[in-house]
């Protein structure tokens, strides 16, 4: 067994820092181990943040309702939301054949997804605008 003196205190100095020494760049996948500036990255998380995502309701209502999502109907709703963006409306509703999304364009979230049947004698509200694509 092992004695212990509690009363000792150790601290940890570490390396003080050289002023003056030139910073490395910031890499990350972008760049794959180049130097990409602020400018680059900050329009890269831009480009990504203009995706459309789904709310977890959206989700569920996309399973529930066999709604096909395919990467052509993500294109279109993103194309959409784009549009609508430019024009000011906040809350959309995306018409694409007998499906119908309302999506967010500020947090470019799906909230809720329609097809069929249900979309005809529904009220929707809280909406700004409607895109048909």
């Amino acid at each position: 067994m092992t004695n212990l003196d509690i009363n000792r205190n150790y601290i940890q100095v570490s390396r003080t820092p050289q002023v003056n020494k030139p910073q490395p760049q910031t890499t990350n996948a972008i760049g794959q181990g180049q130097a990409v500036d602020f400018k680059t990255l900050f329009e890269k998380q831009l480009q990504n943040n203009n995706q459309v995502t789904f709310s977890k309701h959206a989700q569920q209502r996309v399973t529930e309702r066999k709604i096909d999502i395919s990467n052509q109907t993500l294109v279109k709703l993103n194309d959409a939301i784009t549009g609508a963006r430019q024009k000011g409306v906040k809350d959309v509703l995306v018409l694409n054949g007998d499906t119908m999304f309302i999506v967010n364009t500020t947090s470019n979230t799906v909230v809720t997804a329609l097809k069929g049947s249900e979309l005809k004698n529904n009220v929707f509200t809280n909406i700004d605008g409607t895109v048909i694509i």
